[in-house]
């Protein structure tokens, strides 16, 4: 499901972003403002373009995901009346492969965040870009995150 949510918020994302970037960039009065960046034609692209690279490519890793899982799935349940322990070893590798992609799409759409909020200026880049960094070592480093807070409450 997370792979499904994940495909879908970046295609979405990438749309109304390409719909807000034709759009409301037309204003002569916020080129190269000090608080919110550089508004010239060419930065609004690199911008726009590096952030539709990042969601199509979280599009396209989460749907393959999908796709993987879904492969996994028959392969479990074909294999299943086999009752063999050896043929489940391509469902495995499947299956890992799914997880990894999936992972790897997850990523990439938080990543995006930050270059979304780069359309604004390079203040809500940069704590964006803190702030994610911040959620994500909690969520990799789970255990070590326990240890200290078991330590804390003795």
């Amino acid at each position: 499901m997370a792979s499904i949510f994940n495909a879908s918020v970046a295609i979405l994302v990438n749309t109304a972003l390409a719909a807000l970037s034709n759009n409301s960039y037309k204003a002569s009065h916020l080129h190269n403002h000090a608080l919110l960046g550089s508004k010239s034609y060419e930065i609004v692209a690199i911008k726009y373009a590096s952030t539709s690279f990042i969601l199509l490519s979280s599009f396209f890793c989460s749907s393959s995901a999908l796709a993987l899982f879904m492969d996994a799935n028959y392969s479990i349940t074909a294999f299943s009346l086999d009752h063999d322990s050896t043929s489940f070893t391509f469902p495995k590798v499947i299956l890992e492969r799914g997880n990894l992609l999936a992972l790897i799409g997850n990523r990439l759409l938080w990543l995006s965040f930050p270059l979304l909020l780069w359309m604004l200026g390079p203040l809500p880049l940069i704590f964006s870009s803190a702030a994610m960094i911040w959620w994500l070592y909690d969520l990799d480093f789970p255990r070590y995150i326990n240890i200290v807070r078991k330590k804390c409450h003795k």
